[in-house]
């Protein structure tokens, strides 16, 4: 069922073709002919939570999408009302496995997201059992919110810089570049880089660690992307380019031998 699903229940019906059932089977069991009992109703299971911005305060205007399926890009099965003032949801769906991501839009309520709508990342995956209601709360931020998160002038941290290009060697702007810890599970990277201007550069500061470096041309980064390169960031480095022919086509480009 594609589409929000609604958290009412449609009434009894009490005249029609309900009417003229109950009627077959009165008649039926005068007859003394058996009558099969009526399928039971569709289990529901109620998937509620909290969204909060990446300094832990409640965010409203949130709506959670549920997908049956790995493709995200598509039309959700199942979206939620919006998030309240608390940053509460609630959503009432059939149980099964899902796929779940929330997101706020600052503009319409379909298409790519802008740069300053707000998202939650890679989707999670979530089981909703028959009779088992479940919490699952969110992260949400935007590009430059996740760019943010972490403050740029540390003693500890590194910077990493070079340019992303295409596949014709051409600088590429509006693209940034992430970096998550060798082994994080996290929905979000752990760092990011600004958007690139038209000479396709880009910094980004970490500290010392392991780190997969990837870029990416829309936000969120897609979960489907390669593993990018790996470093070992003991200290500063530039020259650290990447390559590839995804503009137009949204692909992800590889990093350059």
């Amino acid at each position: 069922m594609l589409g929000r699903y609604a958290d009412t229940h449609r009434p009894p019906v009490t005249g029609g073709w309900g009417h003229a059932a109950a009627v077959v089977v009165i008649w039926l069991a005068l007859a003394g002919r058996s009558v099969a009992a009526p399928a039971a109703a569709a289990a529901e299971v109620t998937l509620r939570g909290k969204v909060a911005d990446v300094a832990g305060q409640p965010i409203a205007g949130v709506e959670v999408y549920l997908y049956a399926d790995p493709n995200t890009r598509r039309p959700a099965d199942f979206i939620s009302p919006k998030s309240d003032a608390e940053g509460a949801y609630r959503l009432v769906v059939p149980p099964g496995k899902y796929l779940a991501v929330a997101r706020a839009r600052t503009g319409p309520g379909h298409g790519p997201l802008s740069p300053t709508d707000r998202h939650s990342g890679a989707p999670k995956q979530i089981v909703l059992a028959d009779g088992a209601d479940r919490t699952v709360n969110f992260v949400v931020a935007s590009l430059r919110e996740a760019a943010r998160r972490e403050p740029k002038i540390r003693t500890d941290h590194f910077t990493i810089a070079g340019r992303i290009l295409d596949a014709d060697g051409a600088p590429l702007a509006r693209a940034y570049v992430t970096a998550q810890r060798d082994g994080s599970t996290r929905a979000l990277p752990d760092y990011f880089s600004a958007w690139t201007a038209a000479d396709g550069r880009y910094v980004i500061f970490v500290p010392r660690g392991r780190y997969r470096l990837a870029p990416a041309a829309n936000f969120p980064p897609p979960s489907s992307r390669p593993d990018g390169r790996l470093i070992v960031v003991t200290g500063d480095q530039r020259g650290v380019d990447f390559a590839g022919s995804w503009v137009g086509k949204k692909e992800t480009p590889r990093a350059k031998p």
